[in-house]
């Protein structure tokens, strides 16, 4: 299977290009669970995200965060800070913005059931959805505390305020965005 886009025309953090490849040549991301031997991008293993959240490490290359931690979600996840994903650097965060295929590619949808993954097995948390949103938010902020979607025993990641968003549609930022 081949890649989406020609993704040597997207600039690669170092962190990134450090990365193992999988068949397409995708760098596989550190939050990756491997199922029948080969990473699935659609599902993240408990034990990582738990370190990444724990040791605040990247979800995306694994290594340490700095000060200034990204979080990456539709217009609803930006608005009220609410995040299944572990934070990353925000260098790592644009690059998948715009090398995911989920968030950069303009037909791409996930098709049949996909896990999110908690408290150590894989499960599907009602409040999020594998439909994708026509624009993703980058948020920059400092921290993030753990929390529990209302009603329900889902551990979610609530970011602290945001200092920015940015925000991306299809690969390529939003300029002049009116909505934001």
């Amino acid at each position: 299977m081949k890649a989406w886009t020609n993704l040597a025309l997207i600039p690669t953090p170092k962190r990134i290009k450090a990365l193992p490849k999988d068949d397409r040549g995708y760098p596989v991301p550190f939050f990756a669970s491997v199922i029948g031997g080969k990473p699935d991008f659609r599902v993240i293993d408990p034990v990582k995200w738990r370190e990444c959240v724990e040791k605040r490490r990247c979800s995306i290359c694994g290594k340490g965060l700095g000060k200034r931690i990204a979080f990456v979600g539709g217009p609803r996840s930006i608005e009220n800070r609410f995040f299944t994903d572990a934070p990353m650097h925000p260098e790592c965060a644009t690059y998948a913005l715009q090398a995911c295929p989920f968030m950069a590619a303009p037909k791409f949808g996930y098709h049949g059931d996909v896990a999110a993954v908690a408290a150590g097995e894989a499960k599907t948390i009602s409040a999020v959805t594998t439909q994708r949103p026509e624009r993703f938010g980058l948020g920059l902020t400092k921290g993030f505390r753990f929390a529990r979607l209302n009603g329900s025993n889902d551990i979610v990641l609530h970011a602290a305020v945001f200092d920015s968003v940015s925000w991306w549609a299809y690969g390529q930022p939003v300029i002049n965005d009116n909505n934001q």
